[in-house]
């Protein structure tokens, strides 16, 4: 119990002899704001948009199929063809969820890595001592509104990333 009030003392002293500067920035705003992540999303979009008109084929296909067999119901070949492109359309769909979801990590990833560097930057360019990041689970509990940076960061992360 000493040891803790001698250590919240010393604390206490060494920050109030030295003038910090501390502010903290809203990390879902800034991340949804960072142009990196808004051109990885298009691009993600276009992806599954691609793979979903491929799939809506496929599944046009097994509607087909699905039809000619409620007139021709004795035709194993129909039957035989039907579990094949069913089998095809479900093995593809679930290539395509495996795959965008490791994309999405991947690409989140980059992001997040990227979003770091920049915050570092900006915080060390700015003189800053402390950066925190605001969530809705918790990190930063109170904070006045004139310590929130975001808009800054955001304006210095996507100058950064347009190469200004």
């Amino acid at each position: 119990m000493k040891k803790i009030i001698v250590l919240i003392v010393l604390c206490s002293s060494f920050f109030s002899c030295k003038k910090e500067k501390i502010a903290y920035m809203d990390i879902k705003v800034v991340f949804n704001n960072f142009k990196y992540k808004q051109e990885l999303e298009k691009e993600l979009t276009e992806i599954k948009n691609q793979r979903k008109f491929k799939l809506d084929s496929l599944e046009a296909q097994l509607k087909l199929l699905s039809n000619k067999i409620k007139f021709d119901s004795k035709n194993t070949n129909l039957m035989a063809q039907f579990q094949t492109e069913k089998e095809l359309y479900l093995k593809q769909k679930y290539i395509f969820e495996e795959e965008e979801q490791s994309m999405v990590t991947a690409y989140d990833n980059k992001i997040i890595s990227q979003l770091n560097s920049y915050v570092k930057e900006f915080g060390k360019k700015n003189n800053y001592s402390i950066i925190l990041g605001a969530t809705d689970g918790g990190n930063v509990m109170y904070a006045d509104t004139s310590l929130n940076i975001s808009k800054e960061i955001i304006e210095f992360i996507n100058n950064k990333y347009n190469g200004n």
